[in-house]
């Protein structure tokens, strides 16, 4: 009786996984890119509020009128992480460097920073959104809003590390105006802070203003 008992339960086992298998996964179909990028500030004073399109447009753009337009390649973006170094300091001069985040509904704004007073060790801060800031949220490029604010000064550097998704709506994509130099359907990755002031620049990528 235990062997056809052992046997039935086998047999049931077996259709239950057939069946089970012969329905489809849930799948995302959502076409998700992460990257780091990198950039380095080229201003003496470099305080930037950086919004959510300044993320996707610097995530890259392609050129849709020449010397005008450029289109976002992006849909919405996410901020995992940001990294920045000081650049270099001086002996026995301090220097700051810092982040701002911009909190959600009934959230307070949080600032992180770091100094050095040493030539050797830069002024160094690595940070996750926080909870309940605008950055820790899924961000569209149809509603830009403000992120966070970083300040640092010449010479330092900053990595964001991004989760973005393409547009698959069919809807025409966000476009961003007043450019100064453009090619028709080339491809640019912009300052992190914007075409304005552009203080921030992307290293070893194509930019434009």
């Amino acid at each position: 009786m235990k062997k056809q008992n052992k046997n039935r339960n086998n047999s049931n086992n077996s259709i239950n996984n057939k069946f089970r298998n012969a329905y489809l996964p849930v799948l995302n179909t959502n076409v998700v890119v992460k990257h780091k990028y990198r950039f380095q500030n080229t201003a003496a004073s470099a305080s930037a509020v950086i919004t959510s399109n300044n993320l996707i447009t610097a995530a890259g753009v392609v050129g849709t009128v020449v010397n005008s337009t450029v289109a976002m390649i992006f849909a919405s973006v996410r901020l995992r992480r940001i990294e920045v170094w000081g650049g270099a300091a001086t002996a026995g001069t301090g220097q700051t460097i810092s982040i701002e985040w911009t909190g959600a509904a009934n959230s307070p704004n949080l600032e992180f920073s770091d100094t050095t007073m040493t030539a050797v060790n830069p002024a160094h801060v690595r940070l996750a959104p926080p909870k309940n800031s605008l950055a820790s949220f899924w961000q569209l490029s149809t509603a830009s809003v403000n992120l966070f604010q970083i300040t640092a000064p010449l010479g330092s550097i900053v990595d964001v590390d991004l989760d973005l998704i393409l547009s698959d709506t069919g809807a025409a994509a966000t476009t961003l105006t007043g450019m100064t130099t453009v090619v028709l359907n080339k491809l640019y990755y912009l300052a992190l802070d914007g075409i304005n002031p552009a203080n921030w620049v992307p290293i070893r990528l194509t930019t434009t203003t």
